[in-house]
Protein backbone atom coordinates (compact mmCIF):
# COMPACT_ATOMS: atom_id res chain seq x y z
CA UNK A 1 0.00 0.00 0.00
CA UNK A 2 1.60 3.72 -0.97
CA UNK A 3 0.40 6.48 1.78
CA UNK A 4 -0.27 9.40 -0.82
CA UNK A 5 -0.73 12.35 2.03
CA UNK A 6 0.14 11.61 5.41
CA UNK A 7 -2.89 11.79 8.11
CA UNK A 8 -2.96 13.24 11.72
CA UNK A 9 -1.97 10.63 14.20
CA UNK A 10 -4.36 9.51 16.88
CA UNK A 11 -3.78 11.84 19.64
CA UNK A 12 -1.61 13.91 17.51
CA UNK A 13 -2.13 17.57 18.84
CA UNK A 14 -0.87 21.22 17.51
CA UNK A 15 -1.82 24.85 17.97
CA UNK A 16 -0.57 27.97 16.35
CA UNK A 17 0.62 30.49 19.31
CA UNK A 18 2.86 33.96 18.94
CA UNK A 19 5.97 34.62 20.50
CA UNK A 20 5.11 36.91 23.08
CA UNK A 21 7.51 36.05 26.20
CA UNK A 22 4.36 36.26 28.18
CA UNK A 23 5.37 35.21 32.07
CA UNK A 24 8.93 35.65 31.17
CA UNK A 25 9.56 39.06 30.41
CA UNK A 26 7.63 39.76 27.40
CA UNK A 27 9.83 41.21 24.53
CA UNK A 28 8.92 38.35 21.84
CA UNK A 29 9.43 38.78 18.55
CA UNK A 30 5.76 37.63 17.11
CA UNK A 31 7.01 34.85 15.12
CA UNK A 32 4.03 32.64 14.19
CA UNK A 33 4.77 29.15 15.44
CA UNK A 34 3.01 25.51 15.15
CA UNK A 35 3.61 24.29 18.43
CA UNK A 36 3.24 20.61 19.60
CA UNK A 37 3.63 18.49 22.55
CA UNK A 38 6.86 17.47 21.87
CA UNK A 39 8.20 21.31 21.57
CA UNK A 40 6.74 22.36 25.77
CA UNK A 41 8.97 22.13 28.42
CA UNK A 42 7.31 22.28 32.04
CA UNK A 43 9.06 25.06 33.76
CA UNK A 44 8.77 26.69 37.07
CA UNK A 45 9.10 30.01 38.88
CA UNK A 46 10.73 31.37 42.49
CA UNK A 47 9.54 33.14 44.77
CA UNK A 48 11.59 34.05 47.78
CA UNK A 49 13.12 30.98 47.72
CA UNK A 50 10.34 28.65 47.20
CA UNK A 51 8.45 26.73 44.08
CA UNK A 52 6.07 28.66 43.61
CA UNK A 53 4.31 28.48 39.92
CA UNK A 54 4.81 25.83 37.47
CA UNK A 55 4.08 26.70 33.54
CA UNK A 56 3.83 25.15 30.25
CA UNK A 57 6.59 27.07 28.30
CA UNK A 58 8.00 27.23 24.63
CA UNK A 59 11.03 28.74 23.16
CA UNK A 60 11.03 30.78 20.25
CA UNK A 61 13.34 28.86 17.61
CA UNK A 62 14.14 32.50 16.43
CA UNK A 63 14.72 34.65 19.21
CA UNK A 64 15.08 32.27 21.61
CA UNK A 65 12.31 34.15 24.07
CA UNK A 66 10.47 32.08 26.07
CA UNK A 67 6.59 32.23 26.35
CA UNK A 68 4.27 30.68 28.95
CA UNK A 69 1.42 29.19 27.55
CA UNK A 70 -2.24 28.98 29.05
CA UNK A 71 -2.71 25.30 30.23
CA UNK A 72 -6.12 24.84 29.32
CA UNK A 73 -5.03 25.12 25.80
CA UNK A 74 -2.87 22.28 26.02
CA UNK A 75 -4.84 18.57 25.75
CA UNK A 76 -5.13 16.58 29.23
CA UNK A 77 -3.36 14.01 27.87
CA UNK A 78 -0.35 15.79 26.92
CA UNK A 79 0.05 17.69 30.20
CA UNK A 80 0.02 14.37 32.14
CA UNK A 81 3.24 13.17 30.14
CA UNK A 82 4.73 16.54 30.44
CA UNK A 83 4.58 16.35 33.95
CA UNK A 84 5.97 13.13 34.04
CA UNK A 85 8.90 14.26 32.80
CA UNK A 86 12.18 14.20 34.89
CA UNK A 87 12.59 17.86 36.86
CA UNK A 88 11.34 20.97 35.60
CA UNK A 89 13.69 24.16 34.35
CA UNK A 90 13.93 26.96 36.13
CA UNK A 91 15.44 29.77 33.69
CA UNK A 92 17.89 27.39 32.03
CA UNK A 93 16.97 26.31 28.45
CA UNK A 94 20.17 23.63 28.64
CA UNK A 95 18.30 21.76 30.80
CA UNK A 96 15.57 21.85 28.34
CA UNK A 97 12.91 18.43 29.02
CA UNK A 98 10.67 17.44 26.12
CA UNK A 99 8.62 14.61 25.39
CA UNK A 100 11.57 14.11 22.37
CA UNK A 101 10.30 12.37 19.35
CA UNK A 102 7.06 10.67 21.26
CA UNK A 103 4.43 11.15 19.03
CA UNK A 104 1.24 12.24 21.42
Amino acid sequence: MKVIQSGNPAGAWSKEYSCTGLGNGNGGCGAILEVNGNDIMHTYYTIMGREECHCFTIECPECKTWTDLIESDIPVAIRSKILKLPNCVQNDPTRRHTLGNTTI
